[in-house]
């Protein structure tokens, strides 16, 4: 008879009887949370080590676990099969580190980041993005200074850190030392500038970025043109605002809600509710931003 331990263990009859996959384990878990609460209440009173015998080096399996405790929250759980893993790859510290980091245990996420026994960029963009998740900027910035390499993600992630907490001068000074380095950007890139720029209500450096994108022929997507609708709304000019939204080709109830709440920011409660109106006309339906704004 298997002998009893403490709390916490996990039972490899009930792995068993679950089918054990990464692809039963992970939808399980995505789709029914009550079945994943009943599987977590069999580990009191459980053996671990058929678990381990039967599935040491397939570590996929363990990831799928780890994932499964990390998007509950339950990180205790995750800690128990982290610990016992003989393999680990770079899935496994990364979805520990970030589910720390999503449960605001930074201290915890950076106890694992020093305990990895090689850091590539990618561990290196995980604790950095743990910092971001945690509104950490200095902490953050600790970090990326830190990096021994860096790259687009490293300053994307610094990049929306200054942005999502005020520090739009900040995120400007380090757009301008990414392009001097001469590091591509991307979409991620320019959400936040656009963001940096309308908050600081700099006209000129965000007509400077909107140019920077044409002449970079950075792709301009929905998220990236709304931006920039708000951006110019944000910086006072509505005409330029207008110009980009009309020039979209195809207008979501997120670009009509931009330039609609554009308008309304300036007090042109008439010019809001006749674009009101033209987006029913093209067959787009409102959703309760729309109405709140125009209330």
């Amino acid at each position: 008879m298997r002998s009893k331990e403490k709390d916490g263990m996990l039972r490899w009859s009930d792995v068993q009887k679950m089918k054990y996959t990464w692809r039963v384990a992970q939808e399980l878990m995505r789709v029914t949370p009550p079945v994943f609460g009943n599987f977590k209440r069999t580990t009191k009173d459980t053996n671990f080590s058929g678990f381990e015998m039967c599935c040491v080096e397939d570590v996929v399996c363990w990831n799928a676990m780890i994932d499964g405790y990390v998007k509950y929250s339950e990180m205790e759980l995750a800690k128990l099969v982290f610990e016992r893993m003989v393999c680990r790859d770079i899935v496994s510290w990364n979805t520990m580190i970030n589910g720390y980091a999503l449960v605001g245990s930074i201290k915890e996420a950076k106890r694992l980041f020093d305990e990895m026994p090689e850091r590539n960029v990618v561990y290196w963009n995980s604790m950095l993005a743990g910092y971001v998740k945690c509104g950490d900027v200095e902490g953050a910035h600790e970090i990326f200074y830190k990096m021994p390499r860096r790259d687009v993600v490293s300053w994307n992630a610094m990049l929306a850190c200054y942005a999502q907490n005020g520090k739009s001068n900040e995120a400007m000074e380090l757009f301008n030392e990414m392009r001097d380095l001469g590091v591509k950007p991307t979409e991620a890139t320019v959400v936040s500038l656009s963001s940096a720029c309308g908050h600081l209500g700099a006209l000129d450096q965000g007509a400077s970025l909107h140019t920077y994108i044409s002449e970079h022929k950075i792709g301009l997507t929905t998220i990236v043109e709304c931006m920039l609708v708000d951006m110019y709304a944000r910086c006072g000019s509505i005409s330029l605002a207008l110009q980009v939204f009309y020039s979209i080709e195809l207008k979501d109830v997120l670009t009509w809600n931009t330039i609609i709440i554009g308008m309304a920011m300036h007090g042109h409660l008439c010019e809001a509710l006749r674009l009101l109106k033209r987006c029913k006309i093209f067959g787009v339906c409102p959703d309760d931003i729309t109405f709140v704004v125009v209330a």
